[in-house]
Formats: C-alpha cells, structure tokens, sequence
C-alpha cells in the first residue's frame, strides 16, 4: 500500500501502472476526487476507486462513476474440503480435459514459467517488463511459492500458483493460452492445487514458519472462476466494487 496525502492508492505498488485503485475517504469532498481523477486522466492513467468500509457510494456516483468489476473473496476450512466424498487422492479428476493432461509443480525454470502466465494472459510484450517486476517474489526461491504448470499431450498450455503462510492457502492467479481455452484447464490447475493444500493440512509441524493449513482462500472477479471454486466446496465470504 502506497500513501497518499489525500487517500491510499491501493493494489498496485507503483503511480505509473495504468491502472491503480484507489480508497475514497469518507471526509473527501466529490470535488476533490473528481480534480483528482482529471489530473490522473491527463497523465494517461485510469484510475479507479475502492469504497472502504465508512465511504459513500453517493459521492462517487456523484462523480459519475460506476460500480463495476465485482470481486469475492471465497473461503473453506480445509476439514470442511477433505470431507467432500468425490475428492480423492491422486491426479486431477475434472471430467472436461482428456486423459493427456496433467499439472506438475514447478521449482526449477520459474522464469520460463513467468512467460507462460503472462502468455496466458496475452500480455503486450511492452507491458511485460512492469508484470515480471511486480511478480518478482515468484521468480525467487520464496517457499510460500508454489508455481504449478499445466501439460496437454507435451504441451505447457497454462500456469498458476498457490501462496501458503499463516495457515491459509491462497489459490492465486491463473492462465491458459487461447488455443487451450474452454476445455477445462483452469479446472484441473485449481483442483490439483485444492489437492496440495490438503496435503498440506495433514503435515504435521510447521510449514513455512506457521501451522499446517487450515484454510484454503480464493478470490475473483470472474464468474467462471467463482463458480469452479463453488464446485469445490469454497464459499463467499466478502465482496466488493471498483468503481470507474
């Protein structure tokens, strides 16, 4: 989180990445945000604003903003996952991929594995530069890290990873190259990492300097997403709006 003196940017670490959040204070006039807004309009970037807890919706519809892009937070106790009865042990078992794909760990080759998210994600190769720096902590030998990859008869088709601290496995970001879309991919990356997690739940000591993993986390702002975490047993636990 970056200080402001008139609020907090929030979510991306830098003022020059086009797009950044940020948190209107419920004191802010609608005049203030809307200067501020032309100023960063004028700078080529598009900001968009957070509601926190205390802040008014008023004043940023006053602004002429709108709600968009709805993100959830979903969660479950991994008791509550390691009890569901079609998840067994082994390989992913979602029916929409064929037999020929799998999804392995990665622990070697993390830059390689960095391309094949931003593939996914068809990042411009000008914009790629300012992505590898914000996921540096990936590309490092962090342990909270767990970087998976996804393989359809050979071919490396999509990425992702888990982030495991305090307890709490985070089920992060995902992609799958275009020609690979659709046919359940995503699917299997998150079940193979829902798997992990669980094993993880059944280590006994620390992991990472904290208790076993207790919770399993997700969040999205794409319908897809949060319907594949449903399936899994994960729940909503909060949610919120950008506003544009």
């Amino acid at each position: 989180m970056t200080e402001h003196p008139e609020g907090w940017i929030v979510k991306h670490p830098t003022i020059d990445w086009p797009v950044f959040n940020w948190a209107l204070p419920k004191h802010e006039s609608p005049a203030a945000f809307a200067a501020l807004r032309q100023g960063l309009s004028e700078k080529g970037l598009r900001p968009s604003f957070v509601v926190r807890g205390d802040a008014s919706e008023d004043a940023l519809s006053a602004m002429g903003l709108e709600a968009r892009d709805r993100h959830v937070v979903m969660l479950a106790e991994t008791k509550e996952i390691a009890a569901l009865p079609w998840l067994s042990p082994g390989p992913p078992t979602s029916r929409e991929v064929s037999a020929e794909t799998s999804v392995r760990r990665i622990t070697d080759g993390r830059s390689e594995w960095l391309e094949l998210l931003l593939d996914g994600f068809e990042v411009p190769e000008t914009m790629r530069p300012k992505f590898i720096s914000a996921h540096s902590v990936l590309t490092g030998d962090d342990p909270r890290a767990y970087l998976y990859e996804a393989v359809v008869s050979g071919e490396r088709v999509g990425a992702c990873f888990m982030w495991v601290e305090n307890g709490i496995a985070g089920i992060h970001t995902a992609s799958v190259l275009p020609a690979y879309r659709g046919r359940g991919v995503h699917k299997v990356m998150f079940e193979a990492r829902l798997k992990e997690a669980l094993r993880l739940s059944d280590v006994s000591g620390d992991i990472n300097g904290a208790p076993s993993v207790r919770w399993i986390a997700t969040e999205t702002a794409i319908p897809s997403v949060e319907r594949t975490a449903s399936s899994f047993g994960l729940k909503p636990h909060l949610e919120y709006r950008f506003w544009y």
